[in-house]
């Protein structure tokens, strides 16, 4: 009889077996001992992964708000919103406004961040300017609160001025719940001033 008889215990091999059976090279490979730490180590990967992702979803998180637009003529009459949009409250809330450069045109307002020479910005700016008041600070800004100032509370500009250039932050200070650590968020902006004579405070980037 011609050809070959493939015996497989208990019972005779057949094409299907022989197609599912793993080659020897794989088999050895799967079995090598090298290859059970590597298992144990991904599995921790993915353990820490999944842990370090659940604490950032509880890192305090601010956002700031600009007025859609203001008058050049009356520029300083600016509405700030800052909102807690984490998972946990702040405590020792307080805002800041940093100060590059505010040209008014009869006054020109620098800040020690300002280049006159390339006339940029350096950045955190250390000019900073706040109020000792119930709207610039808070004892605990809550999930989903919100608190409000206006820039032209810091001065008392009247009729005559006009912005002809702007850049300022407004920094948030705050400590995160429980923790002794005081951090702080810049949002830095810079005035567009349109044909219409309205002043649209534009987000910078960083």
């Amino acid at each position: 009889m011609n050809g070959y008889i493939i015996m497989k215990s208990p019972k005779q091999a057949t094409p299907r077996d022989l197609h599912r059976s793993k080659p020897r090279w794989q088999a050895q490979w799967l079995s090598a001992k090298w290859w059970t730490p590597v298992r144990k180590v991904s599995a921790s990967a993915v353990v820490i992964l999944g842990v370090v992702t659940g604490l950032l979803n509880f890192l305090p998180r601010v956002t700031v708000d600009m007025a859609a637009s203001v008058n050049k003529k009356n520029p300083v009459a600016l509405s700030v919103i800052v909102r807690n949009t984490g998972y946990i409250p702040l405590n020792n809330v307080r805002i800041q406004m940093g100060l590059c450069v505010l040209d008014l045109g009869r006054i020109n307002l620098v800040g020690e961040g300002y280049d006159k020479i390339t006339k940029t910005c350096q950045r955190p700016l250390e000019t900073r300017f706040f109020l000792y008041d119930h709207d610039w600070t808070a004892d605990n800004l809550v999930v989903d609160r919100s608190m409000g100032i206006n820039i032209g509370d810091l001065w008392g500009f009247g009729p005559g001025f006009e912005l002809k250039k702007g850049d300022i932050s407004i920094v948030i200070e705050y400590y995160p719940w429980l923790l002794p650590i005081k951090l702080e968020r810049e949002f830095s902006y810079r005035a567009n001033i349109q044909d219409t004579d309205a002043v649209v405070w534009l987000p910078i980037s960083r």
